[in-house]
């Protein structure tokens, strides 16, 4: 059916009201409701007025996340939520991944990148991680995905396509055409001035294989505007067992004891939510209703922490599925505490 909701917006300084009329049903979009919401209009940052050349970010050469790499003004359609020294950025056009978390000034995320994968904080869905080959079987029927990270598939159908603004803090997209099951992604965001939680639910039109999960890419040394930086972070990670990867460096279906680090590996059985910490300025803990983690710490600039439902090749080596009619959902949820 048709919902109307009227939500505030402020634009400028100024408070207005804006009528919001969507489709509300399953899998289509969320619950929407009355809200608020940060709208700034800014330079253009269309092709015409975009640098010639764009920086080289492979794992080698990515931009040291120092002041000089700090967000860009912020284009006309992203999603903006505020809540005491916290502001959240959201770029739905981009995969509707969370570009920016500032707190305090300090920027947490990676902002920028080559490409959609090493960026921001993006959802991954229907999987998580790589397809091996981008080939497995689904009751009876073999399926075969492009090879978005060749030889493999990787992260699901979401990443790298525009969603749709469903609400001031909700965002939703279709599986695609790439993906053989219909289904409905919604994602939700709530901010507050200690935290961020972020929802992700499927929808399944069709019986399928279905993981959900997000993937961060935190920045190693917090960075503000001014000229400054934080130490490196640490991070406080407590896993009992973990994947073994093969020669092709995908996680088979057997376990052990977690190597010593770095880290690109899928982990479970963790005794304690993952926290990483700037020593004496902050420490932020992630949660989720996910009980599988990627730790991809490999990198001098970002650290990635991954909250997954379930572990990387899962058709193959852990399989589970949503059936037609119901959902899957899972949450994620960062807290902060200023240290110091």
């Amino acid at each position: 059916m048709q919902v109307d909701v009227v939500w505030e917006i402020v634009h400028e300084g100024l408070v207005q009201k804006a009528r919001l009329t969507a489709t509300s049903g399953r899998g289509r979009c969320g619950p929407i409701r009355p809200g608020r919401a940060i709208i700034r209009a800014m330079p253009d940052t269309t092709p015409d007025t975009m640098p010639d050349t764009m920086p080289d970010t492979t794992p080698d050469t990515m931009p040291d996340p120092t002041p000089d790499t700090m967000p860009d003004p912020t284009p006309e359609h992203a999603m903006v939520l505020e809540a005491g020294g916290a502001r959240l950025e959201i770029r739905p056009e981009d995969g509707g991944r969370i570009r920016s978390l500032v707190i305090d000034g300090m920027e947490v995320l990676i902002t920028e990148g080559y490409g959609p994968i090493m960026w921001g904080c993006y959802p991954m869905a229907p999987w998580a991680g790589r397809i091996r080959d981008g080939r497995f079987a689904f009751r009876g029927q073999d399926v075969q995905l492009p090879l978005t990270m060749p030889p493999h598939a990787i992260h699901g159908t979401a990443f790298d396509r525009p969603w749709q603004i469903a609400g001031p803090t909700s965002l939703t997209i279709d599986l695609g055409t790439d993906w053989p099951f219909p289904g409905w992604l919604t994602q939700s965001f709530a901010l507050a001035d200690d935290q961020l939680e972020v929802r992700l639910r499927l929808d399944a039109d069709a019986a399928m294989p279905a993981v959900l999960g997000w993937h961060p890419w935190f920045r190693r040394r917090l960075a503000t505007g001014t000229g400054w930086s934080s130490a490196p972070a640490e991070l406080d990670f407590r896993p009992a067992r973990m994947y073994v990867r093969d020669g092709d460096g995908i996680a088979t279906g057997g376990t052990t004891t977690p190597t010593e680090r770095p880290w690109d590996d899928c982990f479970t059985d963790v005794a304690a939510p993952p926290r990483l910490i700037w020593p004496d300025v902050l420490s932020l803990e992630i949660s989720s209703s996910c009980d599988h983690w990627v730790i991809y710490d490999q990198l001098e600039q970002a650290i990635c922490v991954e909250p997954q439902s379930g572990p990387p090749d899962f058709t193959t080596i852990r399989p589970s599925a949503v059936e037609a009619g119901e959902s899957l959902e899972a949450t994620m949820t960062w807290r902060w505490r200023r240290l110091g």
